[in-house]
């Protein structure tokens, strides 16, 4: 029971923005239950890429907008919504 009640308190936190969750909420889950840590984000499908809410630019890398509370979307609607990608993480057009 405690640790239900851990991963639950700790992803509210993340759903809060009160706790840094990218791979430290992995390392929490894979800890409480025993399991392997890890640091690395699991590769997105060629057609799914990472936008924000106030960016211009859509990207492949976690890394490179984790601070800003990512989501993931298919490429061709991030192009419909004006989102062009990200010099740094592709590389231009």
């Amino acid at each position: 029971m405690k640790k239900l009640l851990s991963i639950l308190l700790l992803a509210f936190a993340c759903a809060m923005g009160l706790a840094a969750c990218d791979s430290q909420f992995g390392k929490a889950v894979s800890g409480i239950f025993g399991g392997e840590e890890t640091d690395t984000v699991p590769e997105l499908p060629l057609d799914t890429v990472y936008i924000t809410k106030s960016g211009q630019c859509y990207h492949r890398s976690y890394d490179c907008v984790s601070r800003h509370k990512p989501r993931k979307v298919h490429i061709d609607y991030a192009d419909s919504i004006g989102r062009r990608p990200c010099e740094n993480c592709i590389g231009a057009k």
